[in-house]
């Protein structure tokens, strides 16, 4: 009886104290501290959680995130009157010097949840009796400056809870890979057991003592729960613990986190687009593909999949191994700056659709041509001749390409790419024609987005990766909203277009009856001196970018888009199709309500005449695209006698036959193939005249440009700059005549150059070619300085 009043006494004594102690002592420590950033996919999964500035992990969530029956059973465990005490509580202080001074038990403890804070935030040693004085006094403060739920929330974010893990919603994701409101009953309450046991880590799932406490805290809570009694065979269960805290996704969490402005606290929590599971096929597939091609020089790759009705990434590899310092693995593939070779001619090609300057059966010549002194060239080195707008671009062909840069116009390709945001884009006379080749450098992000616009109907919006607050059914997905880079009928023509173009691995047979191949519109690009590869796909609704190379930028002549980046990105799309993702809703299937079938000349893409053998379909966008009839196929008299061309018919000896009249370009490319064509004869003597002056037989300066300046420099070795003149005439011509001013310069065969040694001025040039037809232009040739 007297250890007891002694205790009692003591406990009296110690509160008195308390009171004077107090008088004299500052609070020390804040409650605030600087929390992590938990980044989850788009179904709330973890991803990483970042370390707190301090080093440590911590979730700081409001205490309404809390699930309410941990909460209740922490206080259960750790200060069942916590909601009444003013932050000590005296008879636990009472019953403690009871336990250790009469009963010698020092297990039992005084300490309420407010003056654990205390010592959390103060960050002293409570050992001693004038620690304890501390603690307590720091608790009174705490009480009168904060709330009990703000005091509650402080604490459950910063509980001690093993190693360098503090707060409970921390210790769930790193024991169990999941968020505490998704723990099992069984879970909880070991969570709500760690304050007293704060050296238990993952290795130490099974400590007997932390298991025990467990259980009496499972026997109290059945006490206040009895229904919680038909749970008992969960706590028989073996605990499943995380390996360690996750760390998927690394190049684009990297970025998410990096992505706070200096000086700011980082978000609690981010929410991002990726499918940790897409993310996880994505790399396995990637990694596997670098493996098997290390052997051709073939070390590093990226991929990225868009979902282009809500413009979210949904898989994002950086590299082919984030932890491989040999390939500089941490660097972003997916946001570096990278040359796009041919990537960006669909939407060149999308431009001229939509400006009428072709429609896909167009017939563009793929033969020599001259631009100012540049000269563009094919992949191969080679020419093919006439074929179709079509063709050029599952082809890829270059000339096309950057005749059509000369063609179209507000907007041009330029255009395009700036009112897309492209970031760093150089002003348009720093590229030139050279654009659509591949001279301006675009993220794989960008290059993306741009593809998802062709699936949009030609609306733009920027890729996202942080999940939107939902508006309406589907967020992003609102074409009102979005900048329209291409007409509706334009980006479905340049899809339908792509899609034909045949997967490198398999025939089209092969495609055609298999299930596993989603059907897909790509176009790959290769970057001048073999630094980039690309394929770019459009499947169903997803975009799936792929690059391989080397960041450092070192060449390959193994990095070509066709045969390195395609077989990758095909893998990729069947591996996720293999996998689950539903490729339905493909954007093909949404055809625009303008656009028609028409039939064109099989040879010339023109609308046909009655003279055009053979006819095929194409669509057209009415009232847009060109309507030029077919000047291809021509009606001519041959004298049956003579086998000359006539003007007017001679009767009983001449007869009609429809013949293929090429310009002479063409016709040389025709010869080189092997693929001559028959050409109309001569004109007999005298009939020449007005001859070959039909529709659509002129002939075309190429070189120089009209209305173009060119600049003469001086060269310091005495070198006389030539300017070529270049004319395309019918192919029943056989000598162009070139004027300058009138004045006569001299005479070549038909696909021949003549060179003219330039001088300062403004001039009027014409070509006439020997049957009397011609072409004209004005141009000018200025001085210019080439000291720098």
């Amino acid at each position: 009886m007297g250890r007891g009043r002694a205790a009692l006494g003591a406990g009296l004594l110690f509160l008195l104290c308390l009171g004077l102690v107090g008088l004299a002592l500052p609070l020390r420590g804040r409650l605030e501290a600087p929390g992590s950033t938990a980044v989850y996919d788009r179904k709330g999964r973890l991803l990483r959680l970042s370390l707190a500035a301090d080093g440590r992990y911590r979730v700081a969530s409001p205490l309404s995130a809390y699930p309410p029956d941990f909460v209740e059973a922490l206080l259960l465990k750790e200060d069942r009157w916590f909601w009444y005490h003013p932050g000590v509580n005296p008879l636990a202080l009472a019953k403690a010097a009871w336990h250790s001074t009469v009963a010698r038990d020092y297990r039992a403890g005084a300490s309420t949840i407010t003056m654990q804070l205390a010592r959390i935030a103060g960050a002293y040693d409570t050992g001693s009796p004038a620690g304890k004085l501390r603690q307590a006094w720091d608790a009174l403060r705490l009480e009168r400056l904060y709330t009990k739920a703000q005091i509650l929330e402080a604490y459950l974010s910063r509980a001690p809870c093993g190693g360098n893990i503090e707060g409970f919603e921390a210790a769930s994701l790193a024991y169990f890979g999941r968020p505490l409101a998704s723990l099992a009953l069984s879970e909880s309450l070991l969570l709500a057991s760690l304050p007293q046991k704060p050296w238990t880590s993952l290795d130490k799932a099974g400590d007997p003592g932390l298991l025990a406490a467990r259980d009496r805290l499972y026997r109290a809570w059945c006490r206040r729960h009895p229904e919680a009694r038909a749970k008992a065979g969960e706590f028989s269960l073996p605990i499943r613990l995380a390996a360690s805290f996750p760390f998927a996704a690394p190049h684009l969490v990297d970025s998410l986190l990096a992505r706070t402005p200096r000086g700011a606290a980082r978000p609690p929590r981010i929410d991002s687009t990726i499918d940790r599971d897409l993310q996880a096929r994505a790399e396995a597939i990637l990694a596997s593909y670098v493996e098997r091609h290390a052997p051709e020089g073939i070390h590093n790759a990226s991929a990225l999949l868009l979902d282009s009705r809500t413009m979210e990434v949904l898989a994002e590899v950086g590299s082919a191994n984030f932890y491989d310092s040999a390939i500089e693995g941490q660097v972003n593939g997916c946001e570096a700056l990278r040359s796009p070779g041919s990537a960006l001619k669909p939407f060149l090609y999308g431009l001229a659709i939509q400006q009428g300057v072709i429609h896909p059966m167009t017939v563009l010549k793929d033969a020599p041509i001259h631009f100012s002194g540049y000269n563009p060239d094919n992949f191969d080195n080679d020419f093919e001749g006439p074929l179709t707008a079509k063709e050029a671009l599952i082809r890829s062909r270059n000339v096309p390409a950057v005749w059509l840069m000369d063609k179209v116009a507000n907007p041009d390709l330029h255009d395009l790419l700036a009112k897309a945001g492209i970031s760093r884009l150089k002003p348009r006379d720093w590229y030139g024609f050279s654009l659509i080749l591949g001279t301006a450098e675009l993220s794989m992000k960008e290059l993306a987005g741009l593809y998802a616009m062709l699936a949009r109907g030609g609306s733009y919006l920027p890729v996202r990766e942080v999940v939107a607050p939902a508006r309406g059914a589907r967020a992003g997905t609102g074409r009102d909203r979005a900048p329209s880079l291409l007409g509706p009928e334009a980006a479905w023509l340049v899809l339908d277009i792509l899609r034909e173009k045949p997967r490198p691995e398999i025939s089209e047979t092969v495609l055609a009856s298999s299930r596993i191949h989603p059907d897909c519109a790509w176009k790959t690009g290769t970057s001048i001196g073999f630094r980039d590869a690309w394929s770019v796909g459009v499947s169903g609704p997803y975009v799936l970018a792929v690059w391989v190379g080397n960041f450092d930028g070192t060449s390959n002549p193994a990095f070509v888009g066709l045969t390195a980046a395609a077989p990758l990105m095909f893998e990729v799309l069947d591996g996720l199709n293999a996998g689950g993702l539903d490729f339905s809703e493909a954007p093909w299937e949404r055809r625009p309500p303008g656009l028609a079938r028409v039939k064109v000349c099989a040879a010339s893409g023109a609308i046909p005449t009655e003279l055009c053998p053979r006819t095929e379909e194409t669509w057209f966008i009415p009232g847009t695209s060109p309507i030029d009839r077919c000047a291809v196929h021509q009606e001519v008299l041959v004298d049956t006698l003579t086998g000359l061309r006539r003007r007017t018919a001679l009767e009983g000896r001449t007869r009609r036959e429809v013949m293929e009249v090429w310009p002479s370009d063409l016709m040389a490319l025709f010869a080189r193939a092997g693929l001559p064509r028959r050409q109309p004869p001569p004109f007999a003597q005298g009939e020449s005249g007005e001859a070959g002056r039909e529709a659509g037989t002129v002939p075309q300066i190429q070189s120089p440009l009209a209305r173009s300046e060119y600049i003469l420099r001086y060269d310091p070795k005495g070198v006389e700059i030539e300017l070529p003149l270049l004319c395309v005439v019918p192919s029943d011509a056989s000598r162009v005549f070139w004027f300058l001013d009138d004045s006569f310069l001299g005479s070549v065969p038909p696909g021949q150059a003549f060179f003219w040694k330039p001088r300062p001025g403004e001039f009027s040039l014409r070509a006439t070619d020997d049957r009397g037809r011609s072409a004209s232009l004005r141009f000018k040739v200025v001085l210019g300085d080439n000291r720098n």
